[in-house]
């Protein structure tokens, strides 16, 4: 068995104002609302062709289920989606593995809970962005702030940090672009679910695609890795602190 564990927004298809034209190309995603909302150019659909031909390919996403539903590529029988959260093996959803994440989530909203309003009031210039997965009963999975600039970005990622790292709380801050910062529970992410899925099924190769910094840690368990040559993984703001 050869494996294709792939980020999927930016790396297999991109939204129309990431191409100069949209005419012509194939949609392969839509919103909620049925309209086009993802085309491949002409790269997108030779690494996709590429990749089918190598192995079974494995959704790598943050998408909810609902809006993974919407993408019309044929992926295999295993899937990851809420940002590793949530795993399907062999086309059955992972109970026990739902179970876990649950219980991490829960230690996690209760650990951060009562720190989190502190750290976003000491900047009221930030956009928040809560992500509250559906399968996980307004749980929050990650605590999300949007900076005014990248300069700013990069000052508030380490006074979060720093903060976490007063308090010893099991969190990581890492970027999501220039601008927006993640705070995510230890034992939470890509990386997790895929290290889950390799465990499982022990494929004899495994290809990693992603284009963001937070794909580069699943992508470093597989056997190669392949970057989009502009994405933002390959960009030096998301530099270690």
């Amino acid at each position: 068995m050869r494996l294709v564990f792939t980020d999927l927004d930016d790396t297999l298809f991109a939204t129309a104002r990431h191409h100069t034209s949209v005419e012509g190309l194939p949609v392969v995603s839509h919103t909620a609302a049925g309209e086009p909302s993802g085309y491949q150019h002409q790269a997108h659909q030779d690494i996709w062709a590429w990749l089918q031909q190598f192995g079974d390919i494995v959704p790598v996403t943050a998408r909810t289920h609902n809006a993974l539903s919407r993408v019309v590529l044929p992926f295999s029988a295993h899937q990851i989606w809420n940002s590793g959260l949530s795993v399907q093996i062999n086309g059955e959803f992972d109970q026990l593995w739902h179970e876990k994440m649950s219980m991490l989530l829960r230690s996690a909203n209760h650990a951060l809970a009562p720190v989190w309003s502190i750290l976003k009031s000491a900047h009221p210039d930030c956009e928040e962005h809560l992500v509250v997965p559906k399968e996980f009963d307004g749980l929050v999975a990650q605590w999300g702030l949007r900076a005014p600039t990248p300069e700013m970005a990069r000052e508030v990622k380490r006074a979060i940090a720093s903060a976490l790292a007063e308090r010893a709380l099991p969190f990581w801050v890492h970027n999501q672009s220039d601008k927006w910062l993640y705070v995510t529970p230890n034992g939470m992410g890509k990386h997790f679910a895929v290290r889950h899925l390799l465990d499982a099924l022990n494929p004899q190769t495994s290809v990693g695609v992603g284009d963001n910094p937070s794909d580069i840690p699943f992508m470093r368990l597989c056997d190669y890795t392949l970057f989009p040559s502009q994405c933002l993984a390959l960009t030096p703001f998301n530099d270690p602190l």
